[in-house]
């Protein structure tokens, strides 16, 4: 059996039966990258099917290809979580505990957990011109700051970023306003004009105050 049949008969596998797939121990799974990473580099076209194949844990239990996402291994302190959002997806610690697993994910291109390149990720996502047309839900728009600020990430340029409105509309940073207490703040003047004058989603708040 050449590579190619073998590759042509693992992509079936994993297309027409991925619960069994996925279901297999995790020795076969260790086996499986064992020669996966032995083929990987015959040529560009064996690279190509494997990079399309579904045979990657995420942290989160999805299963994805490499070529879908861009992968990271997983966060040593756990202290940050990746926003649902955008294309980054956290390998599942138990799968970095393999080592032809995890040889396997690094010669595919998965890279150290870095906060930064996350951020910077987030940044490239918010300034996408058909991003209002795709599917962000209010709560991702929420993580995607939460998780820029407990990184510590700061803003250097005049980077505008969307936010979510107590309304449920979408818009630029720079075009909303914050609720604010004090006696001369704006609330109290545009209480009663919300549809007009839009105010910062309420959830965005417990980011700071979970700390």
């Amino acid at each position: 059996m050449t590579s190619q049949d073998f590759l042509e008969d693992l992509g079936k596998f994993v297309r027409s039966r991925p619960r069994e797939f996925q279901n297999t121990p995790h020795a076969w799974h260790s086996r499986l990258s064992a020669v996966l990473t032995t083929v990987l580099d015959e040529s560009l076209a064996t690279r190509t099917v494997i990079s399309k194949l579904k045979i990657i844990l995420l942290r989160n239990g999805r299963w994805v290809s490499a070529d879908s996402t861009s992968l990271l291994f997983p966060n040593k302190s756990g202290l940050l979580v990746i926003p649902k959002g955008i294309k980054v997806g956290e390998v599942h610690p138990d799968v970095n505990k393999d080592h032809h697993r995890r040889t396997l994910l690094k010669r595919l291109g998965a890279r150290p957990f870095e906060a930064r390149r996350i951020c910077e990720i987030i940044l490239e996502t918010h300034k996408k011109p058909e991003f209002c047309s795709q599917k962000h839900s209010v709560e991702d728009l929420v993580a995607y700051m939460e998780f820029m600020y407990k990184a510590n990430w700061t803003n250097r340029g005049t980077d505008d970023f969307w936010f979510a409105s107590k309304g449920g509309s979408y818009a630029l940073g720079s075009k909303m306003y914050i609720n604010s207490e004090l006696p001369s703040s704006v609330t109290k003047y545009f209480v009663n004009h919300r549809t007009t004058f839009l105010f910062l989603y309420q959830d965005y708040s417990r980011i700071r105050n979970e700390e």
